[in-house]
């Protein structure tokens, strides 16, 4: 994935992420209430709340394996994607912009209003 960082964090435009869907891992750090509101998810994305339920689901996944985070805005998933980096993650990125960047651009989204 080709990268530029907003300070200091890996970061990747939803337009890569969307054009690399199905061969990547997209982790939504929002709560279960965000995943599944107005602005939905992105289709195939791994929900993590942000804090212990994100820390127990890396790992599950390989430290070299591309994992994009994604929020509603970029700030959580910035500070998600740090945390990555610091567990040893070597190919970790935050979506510029979230979900509302996501939305704006008129990309498909989920919405599982009855929860997972």
């Amino acid at each position: 994935m080709s990268s530029g960082y907003v300070n200091g964090v890996p970061t990747v435009s939803p337009e890569e992420v969307h054009e690399k869907l199905g061969h990547i891992k997209v982790i939504d750090v929002r709560t279960v209430e965000e995943f599944n509101n107005e602005l939905g998810h992105v289709p195939a994305s791994e929900l993590a709340t942000l804090g212990e339920d994100f820390e127990k689901s890396l790992d599950a996944h390989k430290k070299d394996e591309d994992i994009v985070l994604v929020c509603r805005s970029g700030m959580r998933s910035a500070n998600a994607t740090i945390y990555a980096l610091g567990q040893g993650f070597s190919k970790v990125f935050n979506m510029d912009g979230g979900m509302i960047r996501w939305n704006e651009l008129g990309f498909n989204v989920e919405k599982d209003w009855g929860g997972s």
